[in-house]
């Protein structure tokens, strides 16, 4: 699907990557402020 529409493959595959990385970074972090107690909604 992805090369009929022009995106090529290895280049997908690359976003898909970093996005999982930046995706399991974000759940660490929401994961240490939850122990620490902090708000994850910024109110109050």
């Amino acid at each position: 699907m992805l090369q009929r529409t022009g995106v090529p493959t290895a280049a997908a595959e690359l976003l898909l990557s970093w996005m999982r990385a930046k995706v399991d970074d974000l759940c660490e972090e929401r994961e240490a402020l939850r122990k620490s107690g902090a708000s994850l909604t910024g109110r109050s």
